[in-house]
């Protein structure tokens, strides 16, 4: 137990005493990042690239692209009237034609979100350790695979000695896309590695709100390069 209260005060002063500064007084910055994202009830992967430019110790402006690959769109049910085919469509010989039951299928999605945002470092007595808090505005553009099916229940035709017709179903993709307003806040830690390099974690709300909203919760980390 000894030797391993030694060895984590060994670490915290690494991380206090050390002479790299996390603090930098200014200057460009490039970042990628990796996520974990929730979207519509489920749990996707994220990347996201950023560059900006340090003005002070605490401010930097930046913007930041992030690119889910692929989530499943949620789906609206239809009313039941549909669904059960009660629908009236015309008459034939004494024949009522039933309205098809529709259904609809995810078959996928993705977003790309593009932001310019504000971070700001809290300033600590770490030379390494780097809190900080992000806030940013820009535009989403989200897009939707979707599979609509049509299926037509048997109907009898009185009219023509009661027989049964069936209609065949048809099914249809369709990509439906939008860009909308995005939003993200959050914050997370900086651990710097050197002079030039560190390791960030943060975690995020991502958002878009408009014709097609998405909120998703944004956990990653990733590496940033200072020049």
């Amino acid at each position: 137990m000894n030797a391993f209260r030694r060895t984590l005060t060994a670490a915290a002063w690494l991380l206090i005493a050390a002479p790299v500064s996390a603090q930098t007084g200014g200057g460009g910055f490039a970042g990628v990042t990796v996520s974990a994202l929730t979207v519509e009830r489920d749990t996707t992967g994220s990347i996201a690239a950023s560059i900006g430019y340090q003005l002070n110790p605490i401010v930097a402006l930046g913007v930041e692209l992030t690119f889910v690959p692929s989530f499943r769109p949620h789906v609206r049910e239809f009313p039941s009237i549909l669904n059960e085919g009660f629908a009236i469509s015309g008459w034939l010989g004494g024949a009522i034609f039933p309205g098809p039951e529709i259904s609809v299928e995810a078959e996928g999605g993705r977003a790309t979100i593009f932001t310019a945002t504000v971070r700001l470092t809290i300033p600590t007595r770490s030379a390494r350790l780097s809190p900080f808090v992000v806030a940013g505005a820009g535009v989403g553009n989200v897009r939707d695979d979707l599979l609509y099916r049509y299926e037509y229940r048997p109907f009898i035709t009185p009219g023509f000695g009661g027989g049964t017709i069936v209609l065949p179903g048809l099914s249809e993709s369709i990509r439906r896309t939008t860009t909308d307003f995005a939003m993200t806040f959050g914050g997370g830690v900086s651990v710097s590695v050197s002079d030039s390099w560190s390791i960030d974690g943060d975690v995020r709300y991502v958002g878009v709100a408009g014709d097609r909203d998405i909120h998703t919760g944004r956990y990653g980390g990733g590496i940033t390069f200072r020049f």
